[in-house]
């Protein structure tokens, strides 16, 4: 049920569409990074709803900067944005037939039914603001190492955009594109395409493509068993070795009330063989009660040793 990202840097992720607000906590980041507010409006003003294929929800994505943040630096602790919902209309949902192309089956299926489903609860495209938010200081940061990031809709409604060519001047030029595609004419098929399913009450899917550039050669990154499935193999392999300690401990627990039963139950009669074993060793040396020969000693010796030092003993014994 964990809604924490990352490793090395972690990114919680809180809130939901009609709840007080959402919000990213981003922990292991590095101190003296620069925090621009200028930068991280611009990043939110890019994700609101602004034309006619966004929703008609709008917002003023007044975030607040609780922890982590001092002087218009990173001071090394865990960064904690928050963005209050204002415009929220909870009327207009109920809870029922879980809509297409939302995540409200998953959420029913995951939560047992108690997820929040106004608005697609924590699976609403509002929960993208703040994780938008601490986007624009990391983007920040990577900018001053030479790294620049850039992602336009390669498809949408069948309709495909140009691949990248140019990557490095159209990573650039996609940051000042509200709608971004690389080839104009596209574009605007894409959002008539769009605005058709939206007045037939319908929805329609697309493909990003992402392009990195400056990154260094096998610097940064994360392993590639690190990945989705890799992941979830891990998962898959603890949980069987959990069970398998479980079961082992539980054997080990039966096999030791197993065996002190076994040797409660055997503990007269092994006193007592022996008892018969050293009478029968006197009789046949003909000692008395108060002899102890050579024999004698490594005799009962041996035996307090187990079965198998006494017959090496024994052997011994009788050619020695």
């Amino acid at each position: 049920m964990k809604n924490t990202f990352g490793q090395s840097i972690s990114l919680t992720v809180f809130g939901e569409s009609h709840g007080a607000g959402v919000g990213v906590v981003l922990d292991g980041l590095c101190s003296g990074l620069d925090v621009n507010d200028a930068s991280i409006k611009t990043a939110l003003s890019r994700r609101a709803p602004s034309t006619s294929t966004d929703t008609a929800r709008r917002e003023r994505d007044a975030y607040q900067i609780l922890s982590g943040v001092f002087n218009g630096k990173t001071t090394g602790t865990p960064i904690c944005i928050f963005i209050p919902n204002e415009n929220t209309d909870s009327k207009a949902y109920e809870y029922g037939i879980a809509r297409p192309s939302h995540a409200d089956y998953a959420a029913f299926c995951k939560y047992g039914g108690y997820e929040d489903y106004r608005g697609g609860g924590h699976f609403s495209g509002r929960v993208m603001a703040g994780i938008v938010a601490v986007g624009a200081i990391l983007k920040d940061a990577l900018k001053g190492l030479g790294v620049t990031i850039g992602t336009h809709i390669l498809e949408c409604a069948n309709v495909r955009d140009n691949e990248f060519n140019d990557i490095q001047n159209e990573v650039l030029s996609l940051d000042c594109e509200k709608f971004p595609v690389l080839n104009e004419d596209k574009g605007k098929q894409m959002i008539a395409k769009i605005e058709d399913a939206k007045a037939n009450l319908d929805s329609v899917g697309g493909i990003t493509q992402t392009a990195i550039v400056g990154l260094p050669a096998g610097g940064w990154g994360a392993y590639v068993r690190q990945r989705g499935r890799h992941a979830f193999a891990r998962y898959v392999r603890n949980r069987r070795s959990q069970r398998y300690r479980v079961r082992q401990r539980l054997r080990t627990r039966q096999n030791a009330r197993f065996f002190r039963k076994r040797r409660f139950r055997h503990r007269g009669r092994k006193s007592q063989d022996f008892n018969q074993q050293q009478r029968r060793h006197k009789r046949r040396h003909h000692q008395t009660d108060g002899e102890s020969t050579r024999h004698h000693k490594r005799y009962a010796r041996a035996f307090q040793f187990g079965n198998q030092a006494y017959a090496v003993n024994r052997t011994k014994a009788k050619h020695g």
